[in-house]
């Protein structure tokens, strides 16, 4: 079914979906990468809690308060992230929390205490909080020639 087009013409327009499609898959890929290892993140502090517990002398409430300020925090920054990346942009705060998330991680390993394992992780969550969030904001940056032929019955 040709619709009305030289060859020429679907040659060109299949090069151009083509070489639109390459970078979005890409980022797909990336964004995917950094999902997983999200979830991956979030659940470690569970298993490494009994440890945790044990090398800093916490008491099993105190290791419950490490617990829940992951999801203390983690919740309520959504909707904050995603307010601010309408205001600055989403491609700037999803690097700006990648970047966050990531010191926040290796932060996590120098704790010395109760307030630095509280501390440490609510930033930690504050970078992967608009993970989430702003992976489905980036859906623009996919071409729709890369998606589907818009030109299709025209």
């Amino acid at each position: 079914l040709h619709l009305g087009r030289t060859q020429g013409e679907r040659g060109i327009m299949q090069n151009n979906a083509t070489q639109a499609g390459r970078a979005p898959a890409g980022l797909v890929v990336m964004l995917s990468l950094a999902l997983m290892v999200n979830y991956i993140d979030r659940g470690a502090i569970a298993t490494a809690a009994p440890l945790l517990q044990k090398e800093l002398a916490l008491s099993p409430s105190e290791i419950g308060w490490v617990l829940a300020v992951f999801y203390w925090a983690y919740a309520p920054l959504q909707p904050v992230m995603g307010w601010l990346a309408d205001r600055v942009g989403p491609a700037l705060v999803l690097a700006s929390g990648f970047a966050l998330w990531s010191l926040a991680t290796a932060a996590t390993g120098l704790v010395w205490g109760l307030a630095s394992l509280v501390m440490f992780p609510a930033a930690f969550c504050a970078g992967s909080s608009l993970i989430g969030t702003l992976v489905f904001r980036l859906r623009h940056l996919i071409p729709v020639a890369a998606q589907f032929d818009s030109n299709v019955g025209a």
